[in-house]
């Protein structure tokens, strides 16, 4: 994740690796801050850090340096064999992080972050869709997700330098992700920006989820 984001212009020390999934963060939010108090996610973090032996570089900057701030996770619903109640945890997340220039901006991987890397099966502007199951990441023939990143050599390889021309294909392949799920007759920059938020495609995959296990 860090080769891709640093491929788009961010920097080592703009990249904060929180280590571990959402609902670790949804539970150490809920533990650190009151119901009616705003999360500050900067200083949240950067107390994280102080309390480490060897804290990460972001001690080193002022919250007014800060001007926009994205998260991003895997969806993990499986996580604790509590699909239904994770799902709602992120939703919740979700509509508290809406705004990067704000409290932040959340994004979310279905069903994990290696499917970033399954655009190598774009071909003609058409690709491969795969439905798994948010509660055992599996195909309705039992096929594991990581089963399917197996055929792709770069999906556990996220580390390693993406070209440009691998980001434009990663674009395009997101763009024709959401033209399925949202059923759309097209689908470009400007209608992605129109139609698509990270609230609704939450909403979308869980619709499909519910319909499976119905």
């Amino acid at each position: 994740m860090n080769g891709i984001l640093s491929d788009i212009g961010l920097c080592d020390n703009q990249i904060y690796s929180y280590k571990t999934n959402i609902y670790s963060l949804y539970h150490k939010l809920r533990d650190t801050f009151d119901d009616d108090e705003e999360y500050d996610l900067f200083t949240f973090i950067v107390d994280l850090e102080l309390e480490k032996n060897n804290p990460d570089n972001i001690i080193k900057f002022k919250r007014k340096q800060i001007s926009e701030i994205y998260l991003f996770f895997d969806l993990d619903a499986h996580n604790d064999e509590r699909t239904e109640e994770n799902i709602a945890k992120v939703k919740e997340l979700i509509e508290c992080f809406n705004d990067e220039n704000g409290l932040g901006k959340l994004y979310i991987s279905y069903p994990m972050i290696e499917a970033l890397t399954m655009y190598h099966q774009l071909q003609d502007s058409k690709i491969n869709f795969y439905l798994f199951r948010a509660d055992t990441n599996e195909t309705k023939t039992g096929t594991k997700f990581k089963a399917i990143c197996n055929t792709n050599p770069r999906s556990h390889h996220l580390r390693q330098t993406f070209s440009t021309h691998d980001i434009e294909w990663i674009k395009k392949y997101h763009l024709l992700l959401c033209k399925h799920i949202y059923q759309l007759k097209e689908i470009d920059s400007s209608t992605y920006k129109s139609f698509v938020t990270t609230s609704k495609t939450l909403e979308k995959q869980n619709e499909s989820y519910q319909k499976i296990i119905n």
